[in-house]
């Protein structure tokens, strides 16, 4: 009995060689047969290349059947179920019925609302292996499709939900040379003010006016023609009239043969950039504009000035020498004026140099000993004047040496060491040089009248004099850019400096740090 049931499904030529391998493909096969020997033949068959399942599976968790076949009287018995387990399957699930030649007679279409092929036995072993492949291909390809649906439906929603415009053209171009659109977004409605039904069916032309770039326009026809990506920023034209910056990143879109079918267009829109953008340059040419006018100031200025003023001083210092007692005493009073104001004047352009960025450097080896010693001796007249002392207080071991500017180091003591003798009455300022881990250290100290509380936190910004912390016996005279010039001029050869001074402290110190 088992022979003969065996042979209503498989022919005797077409049963399994001797010795043949089965194998685990991952599809799986779920096999519905009432007849012992004819499931099992089958299973057998089926087994070399799929996984094969005998019966319905005990658990929910049973692996998923990729095909069904069963035969008429358990397809009678089963009818309902494995019209649910199509409906549940995910995708495409074929059920393949096999019938004899008496029972495929009764075939109808309420049959085919569950069975995908009715084939009729006794079948051959190549044409049972044949259907089954044909079918798992069939849903190989629907879930294949399925997935692709999926995927179009996500890149859609997220195109749709896009926050830039997208815009999508045909590839063809019209007897114009026009490409038509075919899609845009929300966002293209909201940045443009064109409905979809308003641009579906017309040109991207529509967007562009007088004022956009006929060059980077050309570029585009160029790219699209020969289907090439390309990203260009244009000005466009809203609904409204009203204009709007755009960057515009258009590439093709092929299908699976490679051919271009259509062209994408993203854009981003860059209005506001481009308004900071434009604000920044006028900014900027409004600055340089200022610029060339402190510049022509200044250089008047140092024209207009310097030549009375060094007249002034000349014959000043001829009036004193020429004139009696009573006549010295007013030429001296003309020259100091003088000297100030001259002193005013240099001070202003060194300043605007310094801000401007035309003070050049020439750095090398400096002794820094031989240099405050200079220093100290050139500013020694004017503090005798006062009565006072200026020391100088040098390492044993020398030189102590450094890689910088000795002019500007040298307009650096100058400045610290005028400041303290302007602020000075009685005794003596010292300038000590020493080392301290990779810097120089130079520091000048007075014993003056120190700097107030309120002054010391700005007393190296433009313009801020050095007001005393207790009363001081004679006015002080100055504008107030001799600490800021000194404080660039660190800065300028890569140093630091700083100041300690308090209302109780003996007068104020001021350190500057050098890299060695």
């Amino acid at each position: 009995m088992e022979t003969d049931l065996s042979r209503a499904f498989l022919s005797e030529e077409d049963a399994p060689a001797a010795g043949a391998r089965a194998s685990t493909p991952p599809e799986h096969i779920l096999l519905l047969i009432d007849g012992t020997g004819n499931r099992h033949q089958i299973e057998r068959e089926l087994g070399k290349r799929y996984a094969v399942g005998l019966g319905w599976p005990d658990t929910e968790e049973a692996r998923p059947v990729d095909l069904v076949m069963v035969d008429g009287p358990s397809f009678l018995r089963n009818r309902e179920k494995l019209l649910n387990l199509k409906k549940e399957a995910r995708g495409y699930l074929p059920v393949l019925l096999v019938l004899s030649e008496r029972q495929s007679e009764g075939v109808d279409e309420m049959v085919f609302e569950v069975a995908d092929e009715v084939v009729r036995r006794p079948l051959a072993r190549a044409e049972l292996t044949g259907r089954v492949r044909a079918l798992l291909r069939a849903r190989s390809y629907a879930l294949e499709a399925l997935r692709q649906t999926r995927r179009s439906r996500l890149l859609g929603a997220s195109v749709e939900e896009a926050s830039d415009a997208v815009l999508v053209t045909e590839a063809e171009p019209s007897a114009e040379g026009k490409r038509a659109v075919v899609y845009a977004n929300p966002a293209f409605t909201e940045m443009t003010g064109y409905e979809r039904e308003e641009i579906i069916g017309r040109t991207r032309a529509l967007l562009y006016g007088a004022e956009t770039d006929r060059a980077a326009l050309d570029r585009i026809a160029e790219a699209l023609a020969n289907e090439e990506p390309i990203q260009e920023e244009l000005l466009g034209y809203r609904k409204g009239g009203g204009q709007y910056w755009v960057e515009t990143s258009i590439v093709p879109v092929r299908d699976e043969k490679g051919t271009t079918t259509h062209f994408a267009s993203i854009q981003h829109e860059t209005t506001a950039r481009k308004a900071y953008e434009a604000k920044l340059a006028d900014a900027k040419a409004e600055a340089e504009r200022l610029a060339d006018l402190k510049s022509s100031l200044l250089h008047n200025m140092n024209r207009e000035l310097r030549t009375p003023l060094s007249a002034i001083l000349d014959r000043a210092e001829r009036l004193e020498a020429e004139s009696q007692e009573a006549g010295k005493e007013h030429a001296r009073a003309i020259q100091q004026s003088g000297e100030r104001l001259m002193q005013t004047l240099d001070s202003v352009l060194v300043l605007s140099k310094l801000e401007g960025g035309s003070v050049t450097l020439s750095r090398h080896r400096v002794d820094l000993a031989r240099l405050a010693e200079e220093t100290v001796q050139s500013v020694t007249p004017r503090a005798e004047r006062k009565g006072l002392a200026v020391k100088a207080h040098l390492p044993d071991e020398r030189p102590v040496e450094a890689e910088t500017s000795a002019s500007i180091v040298e307009r650096i003591l100058a400045n610290l060491l005028s400041n303290a003798i302007k602020y000075t009455d009685e005794g003596t300022i010292t300038l000590r040089l020493f080392t301290e881990e990779e810097h120089a250290v130079l520091q000048v100290k007075d014993p003056g009248a120190g700097i107030s509380e309120e002054a010391l936190p700005h007393i190296f910004e433009d313009f801020v004099t050095q007001q005393p912390s207790a009363p001081v016996q004679e006015q002080r005279e100055g504008v107030g850019l001799g600490l800021a010039i000194t404080q660039r001029f660190v800065a300028l050869i890569g140093g630091e400096i700083d100041v300690a001074s308090a209302p109780d402290a003996d007068g104020s110190t001021f350190t500057v740090r050098l890299p060695l």
